[in-house]
């Protein structure tokens, strides 16, 4: 009877050590994966401005605003276009990004969906148009303008100064060839 019970004990207290060495392999196997991974410096999705903006003129019912370039260094990694919207997100050599927002509503509309906390600060000229400057808690800047049929509004974290040069940047789309 002894011998039975110690068995037993033996192999529940087999099982404990295979399990926590079990354990211990998949975190050493963890682990070691952490280390040997490459991550790239600047893990992003790209998207080609020129097929952007094209996809977006395609599928808008109103005149695409857009930049006609991106500066140098300056990568767009998104973009979703239909008949009544169209986003163009884009970031800057230092990681900040900048998102251009244009759909068929209002200023106060495009605001309340993208920037609600947001507050008026006043207005700008840029690119030989008035823009009203809003500003949120966490720094970053709001651009809104009313372009008639539809309303434009770019948000971002990048320096003032990147975020004038995007704004004044802005024209509608060439209809192409």
């Amino acid at each position: 009877m002894a011998s039975a019970g110690g068995s037993r004990g033996r192999t529940f207290g087999d099982a404990l050590r295979t399990t926590a060495i079990m354990g211990a392999l998949l975190i050493g196997a963890f682990v070691v994966g952490q280390l040997v991974t490459v991550t790239p410096d600047r893990p992003e999705r790209r998207v080609e401005l020129a097929d952007a903006v094209a996809g977006a003129r395609a599928a808008a019912r109103f005149d695409i605003i857009a930049p006609p370039a991106l500066p140098k260094g300056w990568v767009a990694n998104s973009a979703r276009f239909g008949p009544e919207a169209w986003h163009l997100g884009v970031l800057t050599p230092q990681d900040k990004y900048i998102g251009l927002e244009q759909a068929a509503t209002s200023t106060t509309g495009l605001v309340d969906d993208f920037a609600p906390k947001s507050r008026a600060v006043g207005e700008d000229r840029l690119g030989g148009k008035a823009w009203e400057v809003r500003t949120e808690s966490d720094g970053d800047r709001v651009y809104v303008r009313d372009f008639g049929e539809s309303s434009v509004l770019v948000i971002g974290s990048a320096r003032r100064a990147e975020m004038e040069r995007y704004v004044s940047s802005l024209v509608a789309a060439d209809a192409g060839p």
